[in-house]
């Protein structure tokens, strides 16, 4: 089960957890970067051995991103929610584009998942057929985090 509260960090993500109690062992947390404090707050979210799944979230072509996620491919997690906000309940089809996008840039092993958009089965035929032509390209190893100097 995924939990999507609008977390700040992993320490707001954590607290709600411990609330759930046992069923919190179900539960992983989605950290949206429309909702990440920061980038310090963006990598403890998915330090190693951290649960959850990030949501790059964007409004139209813009990212909403105030730790600057969206350009740290080497940080995203193992699975990424892709989420063009404005498109939930238009009834404008699920944005391929900005998948194909994030598809390129994100580690090799990365599984995505599109949120909203799919209007009815012609759009998930679209979305499959995009998916099987960006499974045939060769992706880049999960690199490692630059160093500082």
């Amino acid at each position: 089960m995924w939990l999507d509260a609008a977390f700040r960090d992993r320490a707001s993500a954590d607290a709600q957890l411990a609330v759930l109690g046992a069923v919190a062992a179900r539960v992983e947390p989605v950290f949206g970067s429309e909702s990440l404090a920061s980038r310090l707050a963006f990598e403890q979210c998915f330090a190693e051995g951290a649960s959850g799944l990030l949501s790059l979230d964007r409004r139209g072509t813009q990212p909403l991103d105030p730790s600057g996620c969206w350009e740290l491919p080497w940080l995203w997690p193992r699975k990424l929610i892709v989420m063009t906000l404005d498109r939930v309940g238009a009834d404008l089809g699920p944005d391929l584009q900005t998948l194909a996008e994030v598809r390129q840039r994100a580690p090799e092993g990365t599984t995505l998942i599109g949120a909203g958009g799919i209007r009815h089965a012609a759009d998930l035929a679209a979305a499959a057929s995009r998916r099987r032509r960006l499974a045939g390209g060769k992706r880049a190893a999960r690199p490692e985090a630059p160093r500082a100097a």
